[in-house]
This record gives structure tokens, C-alpha cells and sequence, in this order.
């Protein structure tokens, strides 16, 4: 199947992941930023757009069928401008289940990894905790210098996201940290399936319990860290309290295993009503 996919490209954007995964499944898949939109041909079997931040103009409107791959419903700038967008396509596909329960003709599919870049590496433990990215400004930055003082032993900062994978299988606690300013609060990203493919254990305060718990176990994450001061105590608290390797590793298993299932379940998601079906079982002949 011939699909145009649209996005700004960038160093590890959400669509080059989705870009990777179709050509995977045996698709023929051509890339457009979205500025050149009014340039692509209307020969494309379906056309595809990956959020990725910029909301200057929709796709035009007789490109169909159209879906749209919404990501940044977590802010409140980004929510305002999908909702307004959204009726524009065929179907739209949420990475936050509250996303999609406010939209029209919209699915819940969350984001997960690719197991193949994110796995566990061969590295040897170099790192009490790792986080890879910016500071994100107020307040994560907060988060990451008191991170930094309290535990110097730790890699915090920006890498190429082909290094990240490397990195996280190196520390003993992934650290994630996204800021919600849209009502949905639902912090759930890439990150957080990265981290757990890794295989580094990432730990999160519960909303009733004042300690880290092993969130390998659930299949549905918060970062509820509101205060610096709070969460690196309980960072501190929970390197304490378990301090074998045994429960490092036996939760970073079972957090691969779970990272390695949603992938697999996103593989097999069905097609919703006047969207082609992109499964490799049903995909038509001819590519």
C-alpha cells in the first residue's frame, strides 16, 4: 500500500518511528513536512499525520482517507488546536485514552517503543539514574539539578535518542518527568516505554502512597512528582529500602515484557470504518 506520511522532520520526531514501522510491515510509505502538504499527490492509499507540535494549517481537504495521530493533548496550547483539527480527518487516533474520549470519530492507541532500538544493551551498571533530554524549563529543571546535586553519579542531559537505549540499560532508575497543562492530565509518553525496554527500573509516586512502587507492574503510568524536594526523597528513600539487585532486575523484566506486549498489540489494532487496513496479513496485493 503506497501511504503519505506527514510531519516536521526531526532526530527521533514520533514519525520516524511510525515512518520505520510501516515500511516494516511491507508498505510504501513517502514522507512530506507539512509545509509541502499542497505539493503531494492525490495517489496515496491513505494519508497519514504524526503530531508533532506545529498546527499551522491542517492537511488540505481532499486528501482522504485521512487519520491523525495526536500526541501532545497533554498541553493545553497543543489540546486547544487538535480539537479544533480533528474533525478535518477520517480518524483520529489519541495517544491519551481522555484525548480521545472528548473527539469525534477518535481511538485511544498509546504510544509504546520500538523494541528493536530501545531494548535491553549489554551495558554494564554505570549510573545510579538516568535521564535523557533538556531541562524543559520550569519545573523540570528543578527536578534535574536537585537530581544532580543529590546523586552525582548519574547521566542527565541531552544524547542522540539512538544512544538512549545504551544509557538507560547503564542505570539502575529511568527518570521521567512531562509537565500537564491541559485538563486531561494524563502524562503517559514514548519515554516511559523506552525507559522500561531498557530495562531500567522506573519508579513513580503513587497518588495515595507517599513511596516508590515497581510501575512494571501496571499497564498504565503518572508522574505525580509535584515537589523536588518530595520526589528525590523518595528516590532516596526507595534506593534504600531495596537495595538488591534482585528487585532491580526482576521489575526491569518485567517491564520489557510489558513494553515488548504493547508493541505487539499496537501491530495487531484493528482498522476503524473507512480506514485501510494496514496489517501485513490483509495488506492488498501490489504493495
Amino acid at each position: 500500500m503506497k501511504v503519505a506520511m506527514f510531519y516536521n522532520a526531526s532526530p527521533g520526531t514520533a514519525g520516524e518511528y511510525f515512518q520505520r514501522a510501516l515500511v516494516g510491515l511491507g508498505h510504501t510509505v513517502d514522507h512530506f513536512n507539512l509545509g509541502d502538504a499542497d505539493r503531494c499527490a492525490r495517489e496515496y492509499a491513505l494519508y497519514v499525520r504524526v503530531d508533532h507540535g506545529d498546527y499551522s494549517q491542517p492537511l488540505p481537504t481532499d486528501l482522504h482517507p485521512c487519520i491523525f495521530y495526536a500526541i501532545d493533548a497533554h498541553l493545553a496550547r497543543s489540546w486547544k488546536r487538535i480539537r479544533e483539527q480533528a474533525l478535518r480527518y477520517d480518524a483520529v487516533f489519541c495517544m491519551q485514552r481522555r484525548a480521545a474520549e472528548h473527539l469525534t470519530r477518535a481511538f485511544w492507541v498509546p504510544l509504546g517503543c520500538d523494541p528493536e532500538m530501545h531494548g535491553r544493551c549489554s551495558s554494564a551498571l554505570r549510573y545510579d539514574l538516568a535521564f535523557v533530554g533538556n531541562d524543559g524549563g520550569v519545573p523540570r529543571k528543578f527536578y534535574l539539578q536537585e537530581l544532580k546535586e543529590r546523586y552525582p553519579n548519574s547521566f542527565i542531559g541531552k544524547a542522540p535518542y539512538t544512544q538512549m537505549a545504551e544509557l538507560y540499560s547503564q542505570a539502575k532508575i529511568g527518570f521521567h518527568y512531562i509537565e500537564c497543562t491541559s485538563p486531561l492530565k494524563d502524562p503517559v509518553s514514548m519515554r516511559v516505554y523506552e525507559i522500561l525496554a531498557s530495562g531500567a527500573k522506573r519508579g513513580r509516586r503513587d497518588a495515595e502512597q507517599a513511596d516508590f512502587v515497581a510501575s512494571a507492574a501496571e499497564d498504565r503510568f503518572h508522574d505525580r512528582l509535584r515537589h523536588p524536594a518530595l520526589g528525590v526523597k523518595q528516590i532516596h528513600n526507595y534506593r534504600i529500602r531495596c537495595p538488591t539487585w534482585f528487585l532491580f532486575s526482576f521489575s526491569a523484566a518485567a517491564g520489557r515484557a510489558m513494553a515488548h506486549r504493547r508493541a505487539a498489540r499496537a501491530r495487531a489494532w484493528p482498522a476503524p470504518p473507512g480506514v485501510p487496513d494496514l496489517s501485513p496479513a490483509r495488506r492488498p496485493s501490489g504493495g
